[in-house]
């Protein structure tokens, strides 16, 4: 085994629950991936311990509960993709504050509530958003202007109210999906900045 790091990945309908044992490879695991495994129970608290995570991708499986605020030890933590799972609650803001490296944050196709948090500003190389079909409240913080780097914010079938905020500095954003919300107010003229956005979805505002 790469001492260096360690790779997991599973891509069969196998059905387990994430093992407890799992935590004995916490000190060399940089990647885990586990899509469409049928995977149940609750978010493991003890993914805490993999500190040196890059890549935690858990997607179309039946997880549930909330996200664990042990993944803000994941300093390192570049790609999260819990989507099309069973979580709910919050979206820990906790997350934009310690794990700075996110690039893609994909939570899409869960049962998520609250608001989308402004602290998402503080990862400046986060290049997908992907937080479609939850039931996400509140406005849509402004302080993503700050993502400079994100090519996709795609926020539909939520319950987000409130104007478009300035964007104007995602010069690199192609795909922008706000439909089905409860968004009001007029387009942004600064979306013209936008050089690079060749999908817009606005409606069923």
């Amino acid at each position: 085994m790469n001492k260096r790091g360690c790779k997991i990945t599973l891509d069969d309908h196998i059905g387990l629950t994430l093992p407890d044992e799992l935590i004995s490879l916490a000190p060399i695991l940089d990647n885990l991936v586990w899509s469409g495994c049928l995977l149940q129970g609750t978010f493991p608290k003890d993914i805490a311990e993999c500190t040196g995570l890059v890549k935690l991708v858990l997607d179309h499986n039946c997880l549930s509960g909330s996200i664990p605020l042990g993944l803000t030890n994941c300093l390192s933590l570049a790609v999260l993709d819990l989507s099309h799972n069973r979580l709910v609650g919050a979206i820990p803001p906790e997350l934009g504050q310690a794990c700075t490296a996110l690039e893609n944050l994909a939570l899409q196709h869960n049962m998520l509530t609250g608001s989308i948090p402004r602290e998402l500003g503080n990862c400046p190389g986060l290049e997908r958003l992907l937080l479609e079909k939850n039931h996400l409240t509140g406005r849509i913080p402004g302080e993503l202007n700050s993502c400079v780097g994100l090519t996709t914010l795609a926020l539909a079938y939520n319950h987000l109210e409130g104007p478009i905020p300035k964007l104007s500095s995602l010069s690199a954003l192609a795909e922008l999906r706000l439909d089905n919300n409860r968004l009001t107010g007029s387009i942004p003229a600064d979306l013209v900045a936008c050089s690079a956005l060749d999908t817009l979805f606005l409606y069923a505002n």
